[in-house]
């Protein structure tokens, strides 16, 4: 069995296992920062059910915004709408979905003290597992390109034995999204997206004597794939590709 000895969860430092409840789940005495000593069931910790005492969680909302001017009202707003209220434009994608709001994020203040501490400005909550609910353990503030990622609808293309969205493989080939798009949208397989109907199977460098793919080769010598690619396009030499133009 896993020892929580000495980690850290929110406010509480766990210092021994003392005990099992009534459930026999696993009880720990634990010091939350103010000094405090606490017994805390173990999946309280680790799931973040309890991040501090209660007389710390009662002066921490004594110092937060009144619910209407607090910024994460609009977004537990629109969470909880989203979920329950048929008429929202977007309910077909989420309530309609069987996607719900734990009854712990019922509580505006119970969703701010689990999403307060890790919020940024310019970030918005995000499902990890997009056919699961809203509740601690499955949300995170993402920022855009991130959340673009992990939309149900991202397409996901194999490349060298990886998935990658199209944004994604852009970054790592140095190819346009916009030739991706077009290529896939005339049917060319991932390989032709990125090296071209004639490219495909043709793309072999010889270095010391050995004959490599792009990737064999990139990856030799300890650089992008997407680099060595657009250096061999613009017909630099080996020694240029290897250590760069001065």
């Amino acid at each position: 069995m896993k020892d929580l000895t000495g980690q850290t969860f929110n406010a509480w430092k766990v210092l021994e296992e003392v005990d099992r409840d009534k459930h026999n789940k696993r009880v720990w005495k634990c010091e939350c920062k103010c000094g405090g000593y606490y017994n805390i069931v173990q999946e309280n910790l680790t799931l973040g059910k309890s991040k501090m005492c209660r007389n710390c969680s009662l002066e921490r909302k004594a110092e937060l915004p009144k619910r209407e001017d607090h910024r994460l009202y609009s977004i537990w707003k629109n969470m909880r709408n989203r979920c329950s209220n048929p008429n929202r434009e977007h309910y077909h994608n989420y309530g309609g979905r069987g996607i719900k709001v734990c009854e712990r994020w019922q509580d505006f203040n119970l969703f701010v003290e689990d999403m307060y501490d890790t919020f940024e400005e310019g970030l918005s909550l995000d499902r990890i597992d997009v056919d699961g609910n809203y509740c601690p353990e499955n949300c995170r503030w993402a920022n855009i390109e991130e959340q673009s990622n992990n939309k149900r609808d991202s397409l996901k293309l194999m490349f060298e034995g990886e998935y990658y969205t199209e944004a994604q493989l852009s970054r790592k080939t140095g190819v346009s999204r916009t030739t991706i798009q077009q290529r896939r949208r005339n049917g060319y397989s991932v390989e032709e997206m990125i090296y071209g109907r004639e490219g495909v199977g043709k793309f072999k460098l010889e270095y010391n004597g050995q004959i490599y793919s792009g990737k064999e080769l990139a990856d030799a010598l300890g650089i992008e794939a997407g680099t060595l690619r657009y250096r061999v396009r613009k017909g630099w030499t080996m020694d240029e590709i290897i250590n760069g133009k001065i």
